[in-house]
C-alpha cells in the first residue's frame, strides 16, 4: 500500500492539529563531542518544517476559509424574511448587555446596543460570534478618552474571558464603543430600536487563496519566532516582538477593511489566524512574557 500524501488522511490531519509544539524544526546539540550527552545546548525553534506546507491549499481548506464565502441569506434562524431579528434573540442580547453594565458597575447610559459582524451580514458561518457593541460616551467617565478606552477595554476583556455565553451555538462577545466611532462593519443592527443602522448588501467577492495563504504563513512564522525567543528565556525580546506583531496584525486588518472590505487578504488572514488559534497563542505569549519580566526568582530577591 502506498503511503498517503502528507496530511491527507483523517488521522494525519487530526494528529497534526494536536502536535503544534512539535511542528517546529529544532536546532541544537552539544559542543563537546567527547561526551555522549547529545543535548547539552538548549534547542531553539528554527521555523516550521517545509513538509507541513506541501499542501498549502489543503491547509487553508482545513481552516475553512471557504466558510467566509457569502451565504444566500442572512442566518435564517435569526432573521425573518423582512430582515427583522428574532425577538427572543434580541431580548436575550439586550439582557446580556444590561447584565454586563450592572455586573461591572459601569454607571453610564448606553446610547445604543448594536449587533455587528458576520451574524449581521451575509458572510456568517458556524464560526461566527455575536459581536455585541454597547455604545456609550467615553467623556462621561471624566478620565480622558484614551484612559477611558484602556480602562473599558480591560473590563470588557476580563468579562469576556470569564463568561462563555452561547446563543444558538454562537458565542457572545461584548465590546464597548464610543459614540461617533466609525463603523467598519457593513451590517449594524440596533437592538434598542429594533432596526438597521446599516443594512447589509450582498456583494460577491473573490477569495485570493494564494494571497491569504502567504500572509497567514508569514504571520504564523512570526509567532513561531516569538515562541522560540520565549522558550530560550529571552522574555524581553519575546514581549517586544509579540507587542509589535499584535499591533502590526491590527493595523493590517484595518488597512484591508478600509481598502477592500471583508474580502481583503488582510481581513481574511486575520480570520484564519483567529480560527486556527494563532492569535490566541500570540496573546498568550505576550502576557506570559510580561509575567516573566515582572517576576522575581529567589536569587533575584534583595533580602538586605
Amino acid at each position: 500500500m502506498s503511503e498517503p500524501t502528507p496530511f491527507k488522511s483523517p488521522a494525519q490531519i487530526r494528529y497534526k492539529n494536536l502536535r503544534r509544539k512539535n511542528d517546529l524544526t529544532t536546532k541544537g546539540g552539544h559542543k563537546n563531542l567527547s561526551v555522549g550527552s547529545p543535548y547539552t545546548v538548549k534547542t531553539k525553534g528554527a521555523g516550521r518544517d517545509r513538509l507541513r506546507f506541501e499542501g498549502l491549499r489543503e491547509d487553508i481548506d482545513n481552516l475553512n476559509i471557504s466558510s467566509l464565502e457569502l451565504q444566500d441569506t442572512l442566518k435564517p434562524d435569526m432573521w425573518d424574511e423582512n430582515l427583522r431579528m428574532d425577538n427572543n434573540i434580541r431580548k436575550r442580547l439586550l439582557q446580556i448587555a444590561r447584565g454586563f453594565l450592572e455586573e461591572t458597575d459601569i454607571d453610564i447610559e448606553a446610547k445604543d446596543i448594536v449587533l455587528t459582524g458576520s451574524l449581521a451580514n451575509y458572510n456568517w458561518s458556524s464560526y461566527s460570534d455575536f459581536d455585541l457593541h454597547i455604545i456609550i460616551e467615553y467623556k462621561d467617565l471624566l478620565i480622558g478618552e484614551e484612559m477611558a478606552r484602556k480602562f473599558l477595554n480591560s473590563i470588557r476583556s476580563a468579562w469576556n474571558n470569564k463568561r462563555q455565553i452561547h446563543i444558538k451555538g454562537h458565542e457572545v462577545e461584548i465590546y464597548l464603543e464610543d459614540v461617533g466611532e466609525p463603523h467598519i462593519s457593513t451590517g449594524v443592527y440596533s437592538l434598542l430600536n429594533n432596526e438597521w443602522v446599516i443594512e447589509p448588501v450582498r456583494e460577491e467577492g473573490e477569495i485570493d487563496y494564494e494571497g491569504v495563504t502567504k500572509k497567514s504563513l508569514d504571520k504564523m512564522q512570526g509567532i513561531d519566532n516569538i515562541q522560540a525567543e520565549y522558550d530560550d528565556g529571552d522574555y524581553e525580546s519575546s514581549y517586544e516582538s509579540a507587542r509589535r506583531l499584535k499591533n502590526k496584525i491590527k493595523k493590517m486588518r484595518k488597512s484591508g477593511l478600509d481598502r477592500s472590505g471583508i474580502f481583503s487578504n488582510e481581513n481574511l488572514t486575520f480570520k484564519v489566524l483567529r480560527r486556527n488559534g494563532e492569535l490566541e497563542r500570540l496573546f498568550n505569549l505576550l502576557n506570559q512574557s510580561k509575567d516573566k519580566i515582572m517576576s522575581l526568582d529567589e536569587n533575584s530577591l534583595d533580602v538586605s
